[in-house]
């Protein structure tokens, strides 16, 4: 099931171990680390997140299995050195599984079949984005694990193999972002189809219409499951992109109005509800700013 893991200690050992051995080819404070990471935490603990260099990562179990298998390659090549090109192709050919198996099962909705999910949702969404975040800031601690192995010559194929796999995640990871922006695109169509009828423009109120208190709320909805699984930089990176998409399209609606005075104040508190109920959520403060652009609009289009 594509929920979020309930983490054994042993899968953050993994990744520590791999930080521990970075740190120490790169003669920094490895002793240091692994005192306060490796040893003071119990072995049966059971843990919510997984840490790598102080950032959390919810995963699901798939993730953790990935981690078990590439703990086993790298500790291959340190036994095994000469085995250096087909560990590294090895490596790169499981991570490339994992993110297109990913998709598969997600942008792909494979999980619905397979996962007997009624729906992905946008928790599954989110926890994928972040287990393709958690491999990328893996990635290269990997290769410095695997970098004293290389002789100089073949140190490049290492750069360029995972270059690719760099190159395949974060594409992956776009478009699960834009998938974000399409699920609220389609909620603003639906809250907006009616926009154009006389009736919603012509009488006076203190409150937003019912259409912005719908797209608000929805917005909200999804900014608390994405609180519950993604960090404040994702979080503000997807809301960029969907506040970017809100300009466009509720212009395109605006613009199909004709509104005498009423109207015109009803559209401008909408516009302002808007604005200061997603500039009121933590870390959205900044993103929010492009919304002004509905503003403009507005006094570039209504203001006489």
């Amino acid at each position: 099931r594509w929920v979020k893991a309930e983490i054994a200690q042993e899968f953050q050992e993994i990744i520590d171990d791999l930080i521990y051995k970075q740190l120490n080819q790169a003669n920094q404070e490895s002793l240091d680390f692994k005192k306060r990471n490796i040893l003071p935490n119990p072995k049966n603990k059971i843990l919510k997140q997984l840490s790598i260099n102080k950032k959390k990562f919810y995963t699901v179990n798939t993730t953790l299995i990935l981690l078990k298998i590439i703990s086993q390659y790298i500790n291959s090549i340190e036994k095994l050195p000469v085995l250096h090109t087909n560990i590294l192709q090895y490596t790169v050919e499981i991570l490339q599984v994992f993110n297109s198996k990913t998709c598969q099962l997600v942008l792909g909705a494979g999980a619905i079949e397979v996962a007997k999910l009624r729906t992905i949702t946008c928790e599954n969404l989110a926890l994928a984005a972040n287990c393709l975040q958690l491999v990328l800031d893996l990635i290269p601690i990997l290769k410095s694990n695997l970098f004293e192995h290389f002789p100089n010559k073949k140190k490049i194929l290492l750069d360029s193999s995972f270059e690719r796999v760099i190159q395949l995640f974060t594409t992956h990871q776009n478009e699960l972002f834009q998938k974000f922006v399409e699920i609220m695109q389609r909620l603003i169509n639906v809250h907006c189809k009616d926009l154009q009828n006389k009736n919603n423009w012509k009488i006076k109120s203190s409150k937003p219409s019912d259409y912005m208190i719908s797209i608000v709320e929805e917005t909200k909805k999804l900014y608390k499951v994405l609180g519950s699984v993604l960090d404040k930089t994702t979080i503000q990176i997807i809301f960029s992109q969907v506040f970017a998409m809100f300009n466009t399209s509720l212009v395109d609606y605006f613009t199909k109005l004709r509104l005498k005075e009423i109207g015109k104040l009803r559209l401008y508190q909408d516009i302002e509800h808007l604005i200061n109920s997603l500039g009121s959520l933590e870390g959205l403060k900044e993103v929010v700013k492009p919304l002004d652009v509905l503003k403009d609009f507005f006094k570039s289009q209504f203001k006489n």
